[in-house]
């Protein structure tokens, strides 16, 4: 038996290390910046890193009939619009030349250029930025078999120095670093932290203030046979509702705003947030009534509950001693299965009332394209996630039924 634990433990283990792994390569892909556009609303100058000439992963593939110079190219709309011009118009080692040295130089086009000439090669001789070899294009016919794919091994790659770091800077993610913003150039945990910190102090109060009144509420819609169908529909109103219903019902000004919300103690702190308080404990309250409910009433119709009935409790003496000691279990897997929502669920709420919080930190660093802030966040997300799955084995591996 003790074997079999730790066989079970083993294979959670994995699971949770190979889901971690596969959501950090799929952050990494995602986040992949193509754009050095940004609006950042911090005070510090714009931080354009440098485009190193690396590929991105360990692994790619590309058409047989591409050259094996062309996958160490770095990754990116100009890499897809070359390749394309090599397959159609062939002479791949004139472009490759000619790439190359335009990127040393500094005066590679646009993709948009490379697109419009795939499109119209007419226009190659008006393009002065084209060597006399590739003045003039002819479309070519290449074998099927030429499009089949063929793995290319790249042993330095841009995800190799972020996660294990280069040999200047000597520092990667399994140091414990993040990297930089591309918006500020400020490193990505201090970003992070301070935000993260801002989001748990009022959406950890909201979530367990909304469990206490969610579980209140839900015996008493028990103990009086509300129907159930009222906080399930209550459960399932989109956040952003919620928050203009706050907004309409709550909102009477006042003299700081959230964004201004700073160096404040805790009584302070949730009086300067209460409206976004206010809108997530509305949200956890539906939900956990909405469940709470279910599970107590499945418990009333068990022969136990009436037992207790019988032997002369009232139904709410019932209701507390039996029905909700044995839906326990239930309510507080629901409490844990919640825990990451605490920062990955507060997106919209901080948006719509212009908390600078881990919420909005993500959103703005996923329009801004700036890859190494998106990454911190989809990984503290992603931890946050895996640690609320481990921490629920280990509840439910413990829990001890009702009898």
């Amino acid at each position: 038996m003790g074997m079999v634990l730790i066989l079970r433990q083993l294979a959670l283990g994995m699971k949770m290390g190979l889901a971690l792994i596969c959501i950090l390569c799929l952050g990494f892909f995602l986040s992949h910046s193509r754009s050095t556009a940004s609006f950042s609303e911090t005070t510090p100058p714009f931080y354009a890193q440098n485009s190193k000439n690396l590929p991105a992963f360990y692994l790619s593939f590309q058409p047989r009939a591409l050259p094996l110079a062309f996958a160490n190219l770095p990754a990116g709309p100009l890499k897809h619009q070359l390749g394309k011009l090599m397959l159609r118009y062939g002479q791949e080692q004139d472009w490759m030349q000619w790439f190359q040295e335009a990127t040393q130089n500094q005066q590679v086009p646009g993709p948009e250029i490379l697109n419009q000439l795939y499109n119209q090669p007419e226009l190659a001789p008006s393009l002065a930025f084209l060597p006399p070899a590739l003045q003039r294009l002819q479309a070519r016919s290449i074998p099927w078999y030429a499009y089949l794919p063929r793995l290319c091994f790249h042993r330095c790659n841009q995800f190799d120095e972020w996660l294990l770091g280069d040999s200047t800077q000597g520092y990667g993610f399994l140091q414990g670093n993040l990297g930089f913003s591309q918006s500020n150039g400020l490193p990505v945990l201090d970003l992070i932290l301070p935000a993260a910190s801002k989001t748990l102090l009022f959406s950890s109060f909201a979530l367990v203030l909304g469990t206490v009144l969610g579980l209140f509420l839900s015996v008493v819609a028990v103990r009086h046979q509300w129907p159930g169908i009222f906080f399930i529909l209550a459960s399932i109103v989109p956040s952003f509702l919620i928050g203009g219903f706050v907004f309409l019902m709550f909102d009477r000004g006042g003299a700081e705003t959230p964004a201004f919300a700073n160096n404040l103690n805790f009584g302070s702190f949730l009086l300067a947030y209460k409206l976004p308080l206010i809108a997530l404990t509305l949200i956890n309250t539906m939900v956990f009534a909405a469940h709470n409910q279910t599970w107590i009433l499945a418990e009333t119709l068990r022969p136990f509950f009436q037992t207790a009935l019988a032997k002369g409790l009232n139904p709410m003496q019932a209701l507390c001693r039996h029905a909700l000691r044995a839906a326990l279990p239930l309510m507080l897997t629901f409490f844990v299965q919640r825990l990451p929502l605490l920062l990955s669920g507060t997106v919209v709420i901080e948006v719509m009332f212009g908390i600078p919080g881990f919420g909005r930190l993500a959103w703005l660093a996923v329009l801004e394209n700036d890859q190494p802030l998106v990454l911190g966040c989809l990984l503290i997300s992603a931890l946050a996630g895996w640690a609320s799955v481990y921490l629920n084995s280990l509840i439910s591996k413990n829990n001890i039924s009702y009898r």
